[in-house]
Formats: C-alpha cells, structure tokens, sequence
C-alpha cells in the first residue's frame, strides 16, 4: 500500500478543494486500491475511519479555528 502514497495523496489533494464532495471523493482511490490489493480487510475499514476521524477534525475544530484567527472572530462565533 505504501507504494501508492504518493498517487493518494496527489489526489486527495486535488479532490480535497472541491467543496461538499471533495471529502468523499478523495476516499474513494485509497479505498479502491486497498479492496484490489492482497487481504483488504481490516485495512480498507480503517481507511474510511481514518478519512472520516480526518475530515471531522478538519471541519469542526481547524477549520473554524483557522478562519476565526484570521478574520479575528472566536472559533465559536
């Protein structure tokens, strides 16, 4: 799976600025290579856990904390 990093991240990368579905799109490569590739499971369920655990963090905690620092809003305003 390790040979793959660099082809998943370019295109989660590239899927992450589409707004709404980006998040979703860029799961679908790391989970397809994980389902072709020898004994998938566990493994391709701890990819989705790890880009949901990702894409939560992102959006409720730096996402609003990285706007409210540079706009000078509270996070939680």
């Amino acid at each position: 799976m390790s040979g793959y990093a660099i082809i998943i991240a370019f295109l989660g990368f590239l899927f992450e600025t589409i707004p709404m579905v980006g998040p979703a799109l860029a799961t679908i490569p790391a989970v397809l290579i994980s389902l072709i590739l020898p004994d998938p499971f566990p493994r391709t369920i701890w990819i989705i856990v790890y880009f949901i655990f990702v894409q939560l963090l992102e959006s409720n905690i730096l996402g609003p904390r990285i706007v409210g620092h540079a706009v000078g809003l509270h996070p939680i305003a």
